[in-house]
């Protein structure tokens, strides 16, 4: 195949799946580095009829993005080394001024990170054990501390202005659907609590003085 910069779509004509399963398609450049990749197409039947498979090709996937309060960092998740981690990279005058530096490197997917107050940590959720649950980490990386465990869906973290205390969403619970957790001076993690709205609500934010949420 030979893409045009600028084009907008390239056709693989004859191409056939051997076997059932999950297929993607790979686009590697002269030297065999990968460039990009389609979403996942699952085979369920062999030697079927042929039918056109429309691949939507990406160098990554990303979900969401946090900056650290000083500017200098944007934190983002990305599957660009095939599973979902927590990079950063620097940026000055809003380019990049610099190499991303990947954060976390768990076999399990991170997502949704959120800076510190301070700047000193980041907050994400992770899927460990079956399920979202919350993590703190280190800002440039290092060992994780894991803030929730409950058998739900604890996930879209963003830490309060106050800083020891985090905000999530306590997914597949329609009626307290906001919770939020906070640090004990031991360092330790005290038990979660719900927030006392009622009512579906996603990827909440708090105010700059943590009196609202949005």
């Amino acid at each position: 195949l030979h893409f045009k910069l600028g084009s907008f779509a390239a056709v693989a004509d004859g191409l056939r799946v051997g076997g059932t399963g999950d297929v993607e398609i790979h686009v590697l450049d002269q030297s065999g580095e990968e460039l990009c990749r389609s979403n996942p197409l699952r085979v369920v039947a062999k030697d079927a009829e042929l039918v056109h498979f429309w691949g939507d090709t990406h160098g990554q996937s990303n979900e969401t993005l946090g900056i650290s309060p000083d500017g200098a960092w944007l934190y983002y998740d990305s599957d660009t080394r095939g599973n979902a981690d927590i990079w950063r990279i620097p940026v000055q005058g809003g380019r990049a001024a610099g190499p991303p530096e990947q954060i976390t490197t768990d076999s399990a997917g991170e997502f949704s990170p959120d800076v510190s107050p301070d700047g000193s940590e980041i907050v994400y959720h992770s899927f460990r054990g079956g399920n979202r649950d919350v993590f703190v980490a280190p800002a440039g990386g290092g060992p994780e501390q894991r803030v929730t465990t409950s058998p739900q869906h604890d996930w879209n973290p963003d830490w309060m202005p106050d800083g020891p205390t985090i905000l999530f969403d306590h997914q597949e619970d329609l009626v307290t659907p906001l919770w939020t957790v906070t640090r004990g001076e031991n360092g330790s993690w005290g038990e979660a609590r719900p927030v006392s709205y009622r009512g579906p609500v996603s990827m909440a934010r708090p105010s700059p003085d943590g009196r609202l949420v949005a």
